[in-house]
């Protein structure tokens, strides 16, 4: 074999692993986009299931509420109390209290919810990302920085 043979081969090996670690490098990067895209239904999820539970929390304090401004005002009436002046502003204090209450409850499951969409966009782009890297090894046969930003 001469030294153009020998040459000749070993560009046909080169370019063969080239090829080779391309594909590989396209099967990771579906790959890891399917784990950010699984991840992102993930976080989408607990987005929605964070305002579920926000308007549980709501109807479970607004329950709760209900039976201690019925016990305040049934009080007020065994005693003897008119439901006017002092009483009354307590009872109409008491009920602007739980209304705030009520949507910081619903502000904190907003907040919530929107961290978790967030928390997916970026998986997402995470899963872009490693596609767009796979697509560049593929191109040139390795990770340099050139082919990255040309």
């Amino acid at each position: 074999m001469g030294a153009e043979t020998i040459m000749l081969v070993g560009a046909g090996v080169s370019a063969a692993s080239n090829i080779l670690g391309g594909q590989a490098a396209m099967a990771a990067g579906r790959y890891q986009q399917s784990i950010a895209e699984r991840n992102a239904g993930v976080y989408e999820d607990k987005a929605n299931q964070a305002l579920e539970i926000g308007e549980r929390n709501v109807t479970t304090f607004n329950k709760a509420f209900a039976k201690q401004q019925a016990s305040t005002e049934a009080a007020y009436i065994s005693a003897g109390v008119k439901l006017s002046g002092t009483p009354l502003e307590i009872l109409e204090y008491n009920l602007a209290e739980a209304e705030l209450e009520s949507l910081n409850i619903m502000y904190d499951a907003r907040m919530q919810n929107y961290d978790f969409k967030e928390q997916a966009v970026m998986a997402r782009m995470q899963g872009n990302l490693a596609m767009f890297q796979a697509r560049i090894i593929l191109k040139c046969g390795w990770n340099c920085y050139w082919c990255l930003w040309n």
